[in-house]
């Protein structure tokens, strides 16, 4: 499968965030647009006021949660956030899905923020080839590959001998 994108996709890297309103139990981030893919590198959560919460990311797709960490019960706070990611792991979001976070209960007024760095590219073309056609394409290359060797060589098919000196089919003089 094709990545989703190269080293040169670093131009196109944003830093974006989303905030909840006040007393918010779960915050959803924006939606993967049609036919892109959001390639996450970062992402953190924190909360408007000190808290200790039990807090879980999940994605959302079609309609159902999938969780992607375990509920932890933390202290966050402005100094003190909770990472989507660690140690050079990659998120990867297709066409309507949503990143989101919840938490058990809000602290009085808190908001919830969640900042990311992502990269957004274009979703790779479909270019999936049958497993008998991929045998038949290799075959294919293969043979033109030998006959294209074979006419640069001479057109021998045993060891490299002079033109004119053998490498036919029998027959040919001894060199």
């Amino acid at each position: 499968m094709p990545e989703s994108y190269d080293l040169h996709d670093g131009r196109f890297l944003e830093r974006k965030l989303k905030a909840s309103a006040a007393n918010a139990t779960e915050l959803n981030y924006y939606p993967v647009p049609a036919n892109k893919v959001w390639t996450f590198l970062g992402a953190s959560y924190v909360p408007s006021a000190a808290e200790t919460r039990v807090v879980t990311w999940f994605i959302l797709t079609g309609g159902d949660y999938c969780m992607i960490s375990r509920p932890v019960s933390i202290l966050l706070g402005g100094w003190a956030r909770f990472p989507l990611l660690e140690q050079g792991m990659e998120l990867k979001l297709f066409p309507g899905e949503i990143l989101g976070i919840s938490r058990d209960v809000a602290t009085a007024g808190s908001t919830m923020t969640i900042f990311a760095r992502i990269i957004e590219t274009d979703l790779p073309p479909y270019d999936y080839v049958e497993p008998q056609e991929r045998k038949r394409i290799t075959a294919a290359k293969h043979s033109i590959s030998r006959s294209v060797a074979a006419a640069t060589v001479g057109g021998g098919s045993g060891p490299l001998v002079p033109p004119g000196r053998g490498g036919g089919r029998g027959g040919s003089e001894p060199y």
